[in-house]
């Protein structure tokens, strides 16, 4: 394997096992394959927003949704409202528990 091959491999390791982490120094990216990695490194961008954004759903904040790629982000942002529309259930039926609760008093 050529050099060049071993640095996109390299990163695109780190990019699925680590994408906080992962760095390609263009500086050793040779001119004809600079367009390849600069969608390496859009895509990494894209890994490591996605990861973020999942966190913070993950947190509670059901208000994000994902751009990437057509199908993951459907799925992602069917997974983000119906998170969100089962909580406010949930929320609305404790409520109404409640209020029956306290009528009972």
């Amino acid at each position: 394997m050529n050099y060049t091959a071993e640095l996109f491999t390299a990163f695109l390791k780190k990019i699925i096992h680590d994408p906080f982490s992962a760095y390609l120094d263009t500086a050793e990216v040779p001119g004809a394959f600079m367009e390849f990695a600069n969608e390496l490194i859009a895509l990494k961008v894209a890994l490591k927003h996605i990861t973020w954004q999942a966190k913070q759903i993950a947190e509670g904040d059901y208000s994000h949704h994902a751009n990437f790629i057509d199908e993951f982000s459907a799925a992602f942002n069917t997974i983000t409202h119906q998170l969100s529309e089962g909580k406010q259930k949930l929320e609305d039926d404790m409520d109404q528990i409640e209020a029956k609760t306290n009528s009972l008093e």
